[in-house]
This record gives structure tokens, C-alpha cells and sequence, in this order.
């Protein structure tokens, strides 16, 4: 997974006429199409919004199929996502980091995401301990900072 957005982060507004089609599911005719790498290289789709870093002056049309049936999405260049923006900045840059939690393959319990390929066993006492972390961004004074917090959870092997 590659991130640059040294040139700042472009805002594809989705075309509404999608009738009953839920997020879900547009995330998935997304997936689907064929042509979005050839558009936007990377992307990140939140809110029915799609977030790239590519820079498209004219609306993209893309064809895609779910479950048999035809569908044409059109993206719409909505701006430059800056930090003034304020909710939707802080909202992008906290599922951009769930992004990355994921593909390292973290476990997410609460709020707060584990590693269990790292785990201690402590056999003698029953116990298992897994290190993690807990994240948390907030906004200050027109910039943005990511507090870590290292966490570890500790597991029981046998219930009373």
C-alpha cells in the first residue's frame, strides 16, 4: 500500500443517480470496474466519497457489473482535500491509518489493535500477553497530530 500526497489529496464526488445501491455495494462496483487503476492509480473510497492523490480535470466514467446487472459510475472532481476542511480531513486521515492497521494484519479489540503473531505465553501462570497500540488523531491549532499509545492485552487460557 502506497500513500503520497505531497500535492494534496483530491475529492471524486459520486454521482447520486444510483438509486437503491447502497455503500456497500458501490464500494464494490468500484472494485469492480476495470478502469479505475488506469484513472486514479490509488484511491480510498469513505462516505461516498473517492479520495485519490491523481489529479482528473474531467469526470470519469466507469462501467461496472454487480450481480449481473450494468452500471455506469461517474466521479466528479469535488476540490482538494485540506485541513481546513476540518471533520472530513480528520475523518479521511483516521480511516487512512484503520487502513493500515489492517493490512498489517492487526486485530482490532475495542479501540485499540493487537498483534497476536507477537503474543507472550506465559504458560506457567496461564497467561497470554499480545502487544498493540491505540490510536487517536486530533486537530491543533490548524495542524494535525496522531497520539500512539502502547497497549498490551492479556489473555486467560483457561475460564473459571
Amino acid at each position: 500500500f502506497f500513500f503520497q500526497a505531497e500535492d494534496g489529496i483530491r475529492d471524486f464526488c459520486l454521482s447520486r443517480g444510483l438509486g437503491d445501491v447502497y455503500k456497500r455495494q458501490v464500494h464494490r462496483l468500484l472494485r469492480n470496474a476495470p478502469d479505475i487503476k488506469n484513472h486514479l492509480q490509488t484511491y480510498m473510497f469513505l462516505n461516498y466519497v473517492v479520495y485519490s492523490t491523481q489529479f482528473v480535470e474531467e469526470n470519469i466514467e466507469l462501467k461496472s457489473e454487480l450481480e449481473n446487472v450494468q452500471y455506469t459510475l461517474i466521479l466528479k472532481h469535488g476540490g482538494t482535500l485540506t485541513i481546513e476542511d476540518d471533520r472530513e480531513y480528520i475523518n479521511f486521515m483516521g480511516r487512512f491509518f484503520k487502513m493500515i492497521q489492517g493490512k498489517n494484519k492487526l486485530q482490532q479489540i475495542g479501540r485499540k489493535y493487537f498483534d497476536p503473531t507477537r503474543s507472550q505465553d506465559f504458560k506457567d501462570i496461564n497467561l497470554e500477553v499480545w502487544p498493540g497500540f491505540a490510536t487517536s488523531l486530533n486537530q491543533y491549532r490548524n495542524e494535525l497530530y496522531i497520539n500512539i499509545d502502547c497497549s498490551f492485552k492479556v489473555i486467560r487460557q483457561e475460564t473459571f
